[in-house]
This record gives C-alpha cells, structure tokens and sequence, in this order.
C-alpha cells in the first residue's frame, strides 16, 4: 500500500474551504477538467460518476463523512492503475485566518510500476490544489511539502 498526502494553506476560514470540498457532488464547480457530476444517493454510501474533459469517467463511494471535523473520504470504483485507492480530505483551522487542506491518498498499484503510480496521484492532487486556488483567486494558496 502506498500513500501520497499533500498539503495546501490557505488565508481563509476552514468552514468557507470545507464547504467548497466536502460537498460531495461539487467537484464540477472547482476542479475545471470536469464537465459532469451525477450524484447517487447521499451521506456515507452515495456513489459519484464524475465525467472529465477527455471523456473519461471516475466513479466513486463516499465513504466517510464528519462535517465537524471537515474530513471526507471516498473510494475509487472505476478499474484503473490505481487499485483499493481511497482519497481523504481533512479541512484543519490553523487560526489566524487560516486553513489547511490535507488531501491523502492511499493505493496499490496495477500494471505499473509503484514510482508511476506515485507520480501521477502527486501530479493530480497538485492539480486539485491549484485548482482550489483559483477557485478562491481572491484567497493566496501557500504549498507545503
């Protein structure tokens, strides 16, 4: 199993960051590369088919949801290189006016090698991040490692 976490500060509340991501059918109005979200259900358990600019669709289980500790989990379902790969994203208030986001993934990897597989989550979470800043432009996205 392996896991890659990345972490982004940003200056805003911690409820206005969560309330963009652990709304779990809103990806579509954040992450620009998705033309399409259908939502199945809702609360732990509801399933998300997300549809991407190239046509290719992730379909996905919530499987953890606790809005007073901003942190949300789910699972990916779609037959991929990246297998039993579940993502977390926890909202922590720093104070001061500030938050992080701590976005995790944990998986394993099929028909490609471990340092691919690494490669292309590191390469989709900082694509996340930016895309939440540019979401919030007004908000300054400080990356940590």
């Amino acid at each position: 199993m392996a896991f890659v976490v990345d972490h982004f500060i940003f200056r805003a509340p911690a409820s206005l960051i969560w309330q963009t991501v652990g709304d779990f059918g809103s990806i579509g109005s954040w992450l620009p590369d998705v033309v399409d979200c259908q939502v199945i259900g809702s609360g732990v358990g509801a399933e998300r088919v997300v549809t991407f600019l190239d046509g290719f669709q992730s379909q996905e289980r919530l499987l953890n949801l606790e809005p007073e500790q901003r942190t949300l989990s789910y699972l990916l379902l779609t037959d991929t290189a990246l297998q039993n790969c579940v993502s977390t994203m926890l909202v922590r208030d720093l104070g001061g006016g500030y938050c992080e986001l701590v976005w995790t993934y944990s998986f394993t990897a099929a028909g490609i090698p471990m340092i691919e597989a690494k490669a292309i989550v590191a390469g989709a979470l900082a694509s996340g991040g930016a895309a939440l800043q540019t979401h919030y432009q007004n908000l300054h996205l400080v990356r940590t490692c």
